[in-house]
């Protein structure tokens, strides 16, 4: 990762990523744990893009799911008991919504790359939900 990619990743962190994990909070009601590979994420060609990517890709579908599930406190309360912890990376340059989420024993995995199919948001939010209301 270069300089300009840390310097995005950065400026996320401190910006759109602590105004999710206090979104996250308020739709729930509590904490999950957040354990994100910040170094693998990012791509040298598609640095102008990645600030779009981290939210379009992994924190905009974490938070439509949230919400669609969290609507009444039995939502809520499930998401908080089943939901210990988030992972996010890009381990396996997944660009498809199908294989991209995980979840086993209350971790949910997320292994996406952050510049492909950056539009697909709703499909990624979709199968998301699908994924965590069968396990929740």
């Amino acid at each position: 990762m270069g300089l300009a990619e840390r310097r995005v990743i950065k400026a996320y962190q401190e910006g759109e990523y602590q105004n999710f994990l206090t979104d996250v909070k308020g739709l729930i009601d509590g904490e999950i744990e957040f354990d994100i590979d910040w170094d693998s994420l990012p791509n040298e060609k598609y640095t102008k893009n990645l600030e779009q990517g981290l939210t379009e890709i992994y924190f905009k579908p974490i938070l439509n799911s949230f919400r669609s599930i969290a609507v009444d406190d039995m939502g809520k309360e499930a998401i908080r008991e089943s939901v210990k912890k988030v992972i996010i990376k890009d381990e396996n340059d997944n660009a498809y919504a199908s294989k991209t989420y995980k979840f086993n024993d209350g971790t949910l995995i997320i292994d996406h790359c952050s510049y492909t199919n950056i539009g697909n948001t709703d499909e990624r939010t979709k199968t998301l939900t699908k994924l965590l209301e069968s396990n929740l």
